[in-house]
């Protein structure tokens, strides 16, 4: 095969389907290409992870190792060998060749918008992680978050004292907060505390109100 420039007849982050013979249960999975290397006649693939975004699955193959085939092969029971399907066609190919001495510009702009995305979503996750919850705490913290904007763990009790795990959720922070407490699923779980900072006038204390039933009506609704 010939090797002279695999960054042309495989462009990065072109779809890629990889068909697996008998020997790996014939499995078949999509990606990209993510590297190619001339010297170890490699080509690198990245394949999404079902449970997150922030990193990837990679693979690399010997091209001596694997077949090409420029559309799905027929044969899968009888698949001698793995093979790749790649989504670039020959005319693709040859506009990316002839535009190689031109390439798109990168906005650094939209790179560090990205970075910033990237950075929130695991600052995210790592916020959500929680060792000491219980799995029934997890499911009504995952609920929560999905329907407000503000909630975190806490360590604040109903009674406004403080315990030594984190495992009480806090809704609306800002308004003084609504505690969800054990055992997440009766209408006593749910009260308004006062963190302090919060606004003070009826105004308010109806707005909070209507915000604990609110919180209140989420966590009834688990229940069915």
């Amino acid at each position: 095969m010939d090797t002279s420039c695999l960054a042309v007849k495989y462009p990065i982050t072109s779809k890629v389907k990889v068909f697996y013979p008998k020997d790996f249960n014939q499995t078949v999975e999509e990606g990209e290409i993510f590297a190619t290397d001339e010297t170890s006649n490699t080509i690198t693939l990245k394949f999404p992870l079902p449970h997150t975004t922030l990193s990837y699955s990679v693979k690399s193959f010997n091209l001596s190792q694997i077949d090409f085939s420029p559309t799905p092969p027929t044969n899968l029971p009888n698949l001698p060998r793995i093979t790749l399907c790649v989504s670039k066609s020959d005319a693709d190919i040859q506009d990316l060749t002839k535009s190689l001495g031109g390439l798109t510009k990168v906005s650094l702009s939209s790179l560090k918008a990205r970075e910033a995305h990237q950075l929130s979503l695991a600052s995210d996750l790592i916020t959500r992680q929680n060792s000491a919850a219980s799995s029934a705490a997890t499911r009504m913290y995952n609920v929560l978050l999905k329907a407000c904007s503000q909630v975190e763990w806490c360590n604040i009790t109903s009674t406004g004292k403080r315990q030594p795990l984190a495992t009480n959720i806090l809704v609306s922070r800002d308004t003084g907060g609504i505690l969800v407490v054990e055992p997440y699923n009766s209408r006593k779980c749910v009260v308004s505390v006062n963190l302090g900072g919060a606004k003070k006038g009826e105004a308010e204390r109806e707005r909070k109100k209507d915000a604990c039933e609110r919180v209140r009506r989420i966590v009834e609704s688990q229940q069915r």
